[in-house]
């Protein structure tokens, strides 16, 4: 993939957190990560696994992420990632220990 459709992927994103591009797509949300872009995963709306190819840390990790998120929790802060010449907003959630286990 090269790094041109990598930015038009994250450009349309419906959000970027912790380098994962979430897009909502056709009634699911697609994935992907824009650190390793030949991984992805599709899952339904409330997360259930549809396609991967991710393997089960990243699965875990994109699963955590959805999880969390819910509309006004206070759970993020903003932070910055450089790809080629464009900066993207990138949402680094901290998360409580006990929420990853």
């Amino acid at each position: 993939m090269s790094e041109k459709q990598i930015e038009e992927i994250a450009e349309n994103a419906d959000m970027i957190i912790n380098s994962y591009a979430f897009t909502r797509k056709d009634g699911n949300i697609s994935v992907l990560n824009l650190r390793k872009p030949n991984r992805a995963m599709i899952i339904s709306e409330p997360g259930k696994l549809l396609e991967t190819n991710m393997d089960e840390i990243e699965q875990v990790i994109v699963h955590t992420i959805w999880k969390c998120i819910k509309p006004g929790k206070k759970t993020a802060r903003m932070d910055f990632i450089e790809m080629g010449s464009k900066t993207y907003n990138t949402i680094i959630l901290t998360f409580a220990r006990n929420m990853l286990y």
